[in-house]
């Protein structure tokens, strides 16, 4: 069905003239698929993944010892962080959700690439957009990724009411830490400097929520 679907991509508008607007309509799309009520709740099969870091984190460790020692220490921290925070709001979860699985055209929005969408936590899903944010602001594609995270934060409450920020900030840090493990795909020469980026955001949002 997916081949089917047109549209322009929204991570262009994400980096574009009107980011906002752009984070808006991503949190209004996801509203729309979090209480859309697609799957059985109480059917097994339905329930979708959890996000891990245990994967990065062992690929960091293959790295140098600064980054490997850093990692393991971030995700304890995230560990204990998650341990005492409440799970989010349930519901209808993507499970890979950023900028480019939305498509927009004239008459609708479209969100693709489902095929790891269940029900579950739907704080997997706002965290992961989240983190794509800050990746976006290490890689120098937009200024500011907390005026564009709040801004849809904001309209996600909108629809849906109060989300817990500690919750997020685990799924964030959760995304980060896979995203710093995906450096290592293409071997490009920038990575260093990149994966400690990551590290350095993972370390400020704990460190924001006194983990």
């Amino acid at each position: 069905g997916m081949e089917c679907i047109s549209g322009r991509s929204l991570a262009d508008a994400v980096q574009g003239d009107d980011p906002v607007s752009a984070v808006k309509k991503a949190a209004d799309c996801l509203a729309t698929l979090h209480r859309c009520d697609a799957f059985d709740k109480d059917d097994p099969e339905t329930t979708a993944r959890l996000r891990s870091s245990d994967g990065s984190v062992e690929l960091l460790g293959y790295s140098t010892e600064s980054y490997a020692a850093r990692a393991i220490t971030i995700q304890q921290r995230l560990n204990e962080l998650s341990d005492r925070t409440p799970a989010g709001l349930p519901g209808t979860v993507h499970g890979d959700f950023h900028q480019e699985q939305i498509l927009v055209d004239e008459d609708c929005d479209w969100i693709v690439d489902v095929e790891w969408s269940g029900h579950g936590d739907t704080s997997l899903d706002l965290g992961s957009f989240l983190g794509q944010l800050s990746m976006l602001e290490i890689r120098k594609l937009i200024a500011d990724a907390s005026l564009l995270q709040e801004a849809f934060i904001e309209r996600y409450q909108h629809h849906c009411g109060e989300v817990d920020r500690a919750r997020l900030a685990c799924e964030e840090v959760h995304m980060l830490l896979e995203l710093a493990g995906k450096q290592f795909r293409r071997l490009k020469s920038s990575w260093p400097k990149r994966v400690g980026k990551i590290l350095d955001r993972c370390e400020h949002i704990l460190d924001a929520q006194g983990a």
